[in-house]
This record gives structure tokens, sequence and C-alpha cells, in this order.
């Protein structure tokens, strides 16, 4: 099998990224839905999107398109998006944004603090929640300075009412610093790694029929 951090950075040098990107979203969409009318309680569904991808004009109208054949609910869809995509050009990224939060969409920052963010930008971006960027957890546990930076980020989070989730934790020290901090969520390896849909099933405790 070959990671998406190898073929992803390939695929995004061409129009392929945008055929993939369209094809997992719709793909992903069709399953939670699945889920959904059969009864399994999960809050939301994550999709990421590549930097060619948001910026392809029609973007908006592929996802609203989506939502409706598929029938999820637009507040169920949470569209994740690296803080570099947003940073290359802020104005037209927030405004994307923005048309996308119009839908009813929940928007979420990935790989935050890697990129140069002002405080103007944290007040106008129109986002639901921040991933930590996994740099920070990796060392949370023996680095001070990257606690501290932790804390700050939560600090801001809490003023700009976005929720804070923690990328890449793998330890219990790591997410037992997190909770000290008062960082409640968290992905990673300490939770799962990837599961394909049967094994998610089987780990919610749930069989949908069909």
């Amino acid at each position: 099998m070959v990671p998406p951090g190898e073929f992803i950075p390939i695929a995004e040098e061409t129009t392929l990224i945008q055929e993939i990107g369209y094809w997992v979203m719709k793909t992903a969409c069709a399953q939670y839905s699945f889920w959904l009318n059969n009864g399994l309680a999960i809050p939301h569904l994550s999709v990421n999107v590549s930097a060619r991808q948001f910026h392809t004009a029609g973007f908006v109208q592929q996802v609203e398109y989506i939502l409706r054949d598929t029938g999820v609910p637009p507040s169920r869809l949470l569209l994740e998006i690296t803080e570099s995509v947003v940073l290359e050009n802020r104005l037209e990224s927030i405004a994307r944004i923005r048309q996308l939060k119009a839908l009813g969409l929940l928007i979420s920052i990935d790989d935050f603090g890697t990129g140069y963010s002002s405080l103007a930008y944290l007040r106008d971006l129109p986002a639901d929640e921040v991933k930590l960027d996994r740099s920070f957890i990796q060392t949370l546990v023996h680095s001070e300075q990257d606690k501290a930076i932790v804390k700050a980020i939560l600090d801001l989070a809490r003023v700009f009412r976005f929720t804070v989730t923690a990328e890449g934790v793998e330890e219990e020290e790591q997410l037992a610093v997190l909770k000290a901090l008062g960082c409640q969520h968290y992905q990673g390896f300490l939770t799962s790694r990837p599961l394909p849909v049967k094994a998610l099933e089987s780990l919610l405790g749930a069989t949908p029929a069909g």
C-alpha cells in the first residue's frame, strides 16, 4: 500500500488530485449516509481537501452536489483545509470558506501552528475547529517550549471559540499533558489506526443492516 504522503504530492502537481478528491468526498459521504440511515451514531464526517481542489473554480458547487446526491446533512460534513492553503491567499480563502459555511458545513483548519498566523487572520477566520499540528505533539512531553505553544493556541482558541483537536497522539503521556493543558479532543494511533469500513463498524460496536 502506498501511503497518502507519497502519492498526494505527486497528484497535486496534476489535475488528478481534483478527480481523487471528488471521488474520496463522494464515496465517504455515500458511506456516511448509509451509516446514518442505519442508525450508526457518528457525529460528523471529516474529509481532507487538497490545495488544488480547494482553489478549483466550482468547488463549492461540487460539494453542494455531493451533499444533495448522497443525502448527508451539511451540518454533518466537516472539511479539513490545511493552514498553509488558507494563508497562500488569505482573502480569497476566507471568502471561499464563507461560501462553504453558507451551505451549513463545518470547517477545520488542519496542521494549525505551522504557518504564520496573525490575530487579525484568526479573528476573520470563519472556522469551527483548529487541529494542532503533530509536530507539537511529538515533543510535547519533554519540551516546555511546545507545551507553552500548545497552551497559547488553546487559550486563543477559547477567545475565538474554536474547538481544538490534537493530531498524532500516540502515547498516554502525550494525552495526559494535553488534558492537563485543557485539550479534550485528539486523534492518533493511541485511539486507533486507520481502519476499513467493517473494522470501524466492529470497533464502534455496530453492524448496520445491508
